[in-house]
C-alpha cells in the first residue's frame, strides 16, 4: 500500500504544479518546463530513499507470486487519470509539441534519476 500513496501524492502534487502554474502564475513553456523538471528530479530522489528500487522490485515479485495485485492496480488508474489531466491542461497551454517536449524530457530526467 506504500506504493500506491507515493504514487498518490506525487500525481496529486503533479497536478497541482501544473494547474498552478498555468492558472495563476501564468508560466511560459521554459519555465514549466523547468518546474516540472526540477520537481521530477527531486521527488524522484525522496521517493528512491522512501522506498528504494530493489524494495519495489521485491514488493512487486510478492505480489505477483501471492496474486495480490490491487494496489498496483489502484495506483496505476490513479497515475493514468493525473497523466490524462496534466496533459489536456499542458496541451491547451502549450500545444502539441511543446507538451510532447515536456513530456519527453521530465521522463528521460526522472529515469536518469531513478537509476543513478
Amino acid at each position: 500500500m506504500e506504493n500506491t500513496v507515493i504514487g498518490t501524492v506525487a500525481s496529486v502534487a503533479n497536478v497541482a504544479i501544473v494547474y498552478f502554474g498555468i492558472n495563476t502564475y501564468h508560466l511560459q513553456f521554459l519555465p514549466m518546463l523547468g518546474v516540472l523538471l526540477a520537481f521530477g528530479v527531486i521527488s524522484t530522489l525522496i521517493t528512491r530513499e522512501i522506498n528504494p528500487p530493489s524494495r519495489v522490485l521485491q514488493q512487486a515479485l510478492a505480489a505477483m507470486k501471492s496474486g495480490n495485485t490491487k494496489p498496483a492496480e489502484i495506483g496505476m488508474i490513479i497515475g493514468f487519470i493525473a497523466f490524462i489531466a496534466m496533459a489536456v491542461m499542458l496541451w491547451k497551454a502549450y500545444g502539441g509539441l511543446r507538451w510532447l517536449a515536456i513530456v519527453v524530457l521530465t521522463s528521460i530526467a526522472v529515469m536518469a534519476t531513478e537509476f543513478m
